[in-house]
């Protein structure tokens, strides 16, 4: 789940985004953070974001490091891995593999690698997303692949066979591969993807909350149909029971499941098949958690609204909100991300904020304690990137490397082990 801010106001991704991650699961917007000056104009063939903000996806601010291909451009956190873009376009993913999901052609029988392993065969990836148990990127052709878990067709090749190795998306019911994808992103048993030309497209056979946004509860294993009435969508941002979009007027559209009011309408409960307007019209970033959503507004604040049992709206209570309240005192943001039941920001100034549950420590200021204010991480104040999983937390330095902190029982941290960090800790080997 992912929200980022430009210089003056920017454009989103997983980072890069798939970001957004979830992803699931950690949910992320498709968004890149915002490079340090103005990118000048369209990236990925969308219309134009509002208030004359670049869109960012596909934008690398990687730092000292950013022209040479070793370097980590891009990170995704799914619900029990992580996965990291490279310069060169190589992808490696560590955590947990128990269904292939970190892509390296095998499965692991424990279900952990602890550290990073390149991803088969993909060599020009331009952007990419985690979900629960399998990974999606986006190929510099505009073609998707998809590995992992295949549950509920949910790697969009027509089938329910588990794919060890990236594996294409098809568009159509002939079989022919995707292409002109922008961004995709996957999360527990859907998924999504944003074409360039401004429409967005879903898949997954459980579409009985209306995931799917086509309107109907039609079960889909390929990206076939587009949401219903969406032809200028500059970002999408998908969570585990619903989705959300911005359009290139600023105004926010979610469909699927509404729970405590994650369409940020005023409404809470039922479901919609059907992108439906949030009162939010100057979005410039989203980002979106399990069952909450954020939006980056032109002023400058951040609002969100869903579920609010940990705190993870930021406003300082554990009231629902169904509809956008501000996060309390956080005025500078440049990205979003959220987990389970728990949001992060990063700060213009390098440094990240986090807040909700902490019961693994995924919040990063060293104790265990819910927060219901954003709250600093520790040591952290050169990041360029965050993501989120389920129950950990991740963020790309400016030197690009790359730290993690919170649950790590499947390796998430890709630091060779499986012991809890409450601050951050670099994951090995990138």
């Amino acid at each position: 789940m992912l929200l980022t801010r430009a210089w003056v106001g920017f454009g989103s991704s997983i980072a890069a985004a798939l970001a957004v991650a979830t992803g699931v699961v950690a949910c992320e917007s498709d968004a890149t953070p915002a490079p340090v000056a103005d990118a000048g104009g369209l990236l990925d063939g969308g219309a134009p974001p509002p208030t004359g903000v670049p869109d960012a996806a596909n934008i690398d601010d990687g730092g000292p490091e950013a022209g040479t291909g070793s370097a980590v451009v891009q990170i995704a956190m799914g619900r029990y891995h992580g996965c990291a873009r490279l310069a060169s376009g190589a992808v490696s993913c560590w955590g947990n593999n128990n269904f292939g999901a970190l892509g390296n052609g095998q499965k692991t029988p424990d279900g952990v690698l602890n550290l990073p392993q390149k991803v088969t065969g993909l060599e020009d990836a331009v952007q990419i997303s985690a979900g629960e148990h399998h990974s999606c990127a986006v190929r510099a052709t505009g073609g998707v692949v998809c590995w992992g878990f295949n549950g509920f067709g949910i790697l969009g090749d027509g089938t329910t066979t588990e794919r060890l190795v990236p594996t294409p998306v098809v568009g159509s019911d002939a079989g022919a591969p995707l292409t002109g994808a922008a961004a995709v992103d996957t999360q527990w048993v859907s998924s999504c993807i944003r074409h360039t030309a401004g429409t967005i497209s879903c898949w997954g056979e459980d579409n009985t909350l209306g995931r799917n946004g086509d309107g109907t509860n039609a079960p889909r294993r390929i990206p076939s149909v587009d949401v219903v009435g969406l032809t200028d969508a500059v970002e999408l941002a998908k969570a585990e029971s619903h989705a959300c979009a911005r359009r290139a007027t600023g105004q926010v559209v979610c469909w699927g499941a509404n729970g405590a009011g994650n369409f940020g309408n005023g409404t809470a409960g039922g479901t919609s098949n059907v992108p439906l307007n949030a009162d939010v019209a100057d979005a410039i970033l989203l980002g979106v958690g399990q069952n909450q959503t954020c939006a980056l507004r032109a002023a400058g604040g951040v609002h969100c609204w869903g579920v609010n049992n940990a705190g993870q709206l930021g406003d300082g209570t554990k009231t629902h909100r169904p509809s956008p309240t501000p996060v309390s005192g956080l005025t500078d943001a440049k990205q979003l991300a959220g987990g389970a039941s728990h949001f992060c920001a990063l700060h213009t100034s390098g440094a990240v904020s986090c807040w909700g549950s902490n019961t693994y420590g995924q919040i990063g200021d060293g104790t265990p304690d819910e927060r219901l204010t954003p709250t600093p991480v520790t040591g952290l104040t050169d990041a360029v990137e965050i993501s989120a999983g389920w129950l950990f937390t991740c963020a790309r330095r400016a030197a690009g490397g790359i730290v993690c902190w919170g649950a790590n029982d499947r390796g998430q941290h890709g630091d060779g082990t499986i012991t809890e960090h409450r601050t951050p800790s670099p994951v090995v080997g990138l």
